[in-house]
């Protein structure tokens, strides 16, 4: 595996570790970003 690989998934280890009791939050995150992308908007991260 590439250091991007391991990166990627440290990090959702880490989100799904930590994120557990806001997944509401991280839905409406999604949600938003999903419309976004749909109007051609760029991604605000």
């Amino acid at each position: 595996m590439n250091m991007y690989a391991v990166t990627m998934v440290l990090m959702m280890g880490t989100a799904a570790g930590l994120g557990l009791c806001r997944v509401p939050a991280w839905r409406g995150w999604m949600t938003r970003e999903l419309a976004a992308l749909e109007r051609g908007r760029p991604l605000d991260i």
